[in-house]
């Protein structure tokens, strides 16, 4: 009997990360969506303060976030206007968000 509630808790288990995954994989499906309605140079900022710099040489093992200077160089803004960007795009991210109801999500 206790290999079986053992099995039931396995297969209990499976499933729910089988739905975690079709939940995850629908989140990334709607953000990719979304990202393709931001301009360009928005994206770009995004990437870089979020996920570091796209050039995986660079990233090594000793991983840091680039500073605000950093990335207002690679647009070729100011700091406090790669800023300003970053913080509309997520805005429009967030508006985009409000439009869109998840699974399991509680609003």
């Amino acid at each position: 009997m206790a290999l079986t509630d053992q099995a039931k808790y396995y297969d209990d288990e499976i499933i729910n990360c089988y739905r975690r995954i079709a939940e995850l994989q629908e989140k990334r499906n709607w953000l990719g969506l979304a990202l393709g309605r931001l301009d360009q140079t928005d994206r770009y900022i995004l990437e870089l303060a979020y996920m570091g710099s796209p050039d995986s040489k660079r990233r090594g093992r000793t991983f840091r976030w680039p500073s605000w200077k950093e990335i207002a160089d690679k647009v070729d803004y100011s700091e406090s206007q790669t800023r300003e960007r970053m913080r509309v795009a997520l805005l429009q991210l967030m508006m985009l968000a409000d439009q869109t109801t998840f699974l399991g999500m509680i609003r």
